[in-house]
């Protein structure tokens, strides 16, 4: 039979490895949590490294957007659209088909089918419309008025505006692929691209302000837009935006 001292000693020798081991699972909690720690810090810098990296490429990307703008001449980009979405426009903005049908239902849509399948993005033209698929609008509906929104070249330097997509033709087309802005201009060197229906994908709401002009075909027009968009925006009568290209490459 032990004695109390015995039974003493078995007591303390138990809460001295119970303390030993719980002293030892704290260490390792302790490494445990300091590695973890660790862990996660380096995921966060390499994510703000990673973050920091894609805002200076993309950086470099529009400023050569910017180059390409001057060594090229271009003064502007083009969207053409119903004349009844023009005063929506101004105050909202030119927006992709999938915030379009949300915001404003109503709005009258060029193409209904969008074959690209791109109803995040709004399309956009170099310097002059692509006029194969505007005239083919224009004989569908021969009662429709339209408006051609000439738009400053700056907004693809602008970083509200996610990204770009290039083509050197119309983006529906099933061999059409992605480019980069020079080389959707093919082999013309100057402002407008060698293929007419060359477009601009923009992802996200063109803001109103890079407006500059807006082109209608009869002074009926002129005078129902100035009605309704006031002196906001100034509203030019000028029909050669409404025909083929001059001196067209294709």
């Amino acid at each position: 039979m032990l004695s109390n001292d015995n039974v003493s000693e078995i007591v303390r020798r138990a809460n001295a490895d119970r303390n030993e081991y719980d002293r030892r699972q704290a260490q390792l909690d302790a490494k445990k949590r300091a590695q973890e720690l660790q862990f996660q810090k380096a995921i966060a810098i390499r994510k703000q490294r990673e973050i920091e990296e894609r805002k200076n490429r993309e950086h470099k990307k529009r400023e050569s957007y910017r180059s390409i703008i001057a060594s090229r001449g271009i003064k502007e980009l083009i969207h053409f659209t119903n004349i009844s979405n023009v005063e929506t426009i101004v105050k909202y903005g030119i927006l992709p088909r999938n915030i379009l049908e949300k915001k404003l239902p109503a709005a009258l849509i060029n193409d209904i089918n969008r074959y690209d399948n791109f109803r995040n993005a709004a399309c956009l033209s170099v310097s002059f419309p692509n006029y194969k698929m505007f005239y083919k609008y224009q004989v569908e509906d021969s009662d429709a008025r339209w408006a051609v929104l000439s738009l400053s070249p700056d907004l693809l330097a602008d970083f509200n505006i996610k990204y770009f997509y290039f083509f050197k033709e119309n983006a529906a087309k099933n061999d059409s692929s992605r480019c980069s802005f020079n080389e959707m201009f093919g082999n013309s060197s100057g402002c407008d691209p060698e293929n007419p229906q060359a477009e601009i994908l923009a992802f996200g709401v063109i803001p109103s302000k890079y407006i500059r002009k807006i082109y209608v075909r009869t002074s009926e027009d002129k005078v129902f837009l100035e009605r309704k968009i006031g002196g906001r925006v100034n509203i030019e009568l000028n029909t050669r935006y409404f025909k083929y290209r001059t001196g067209d490459y294709v």
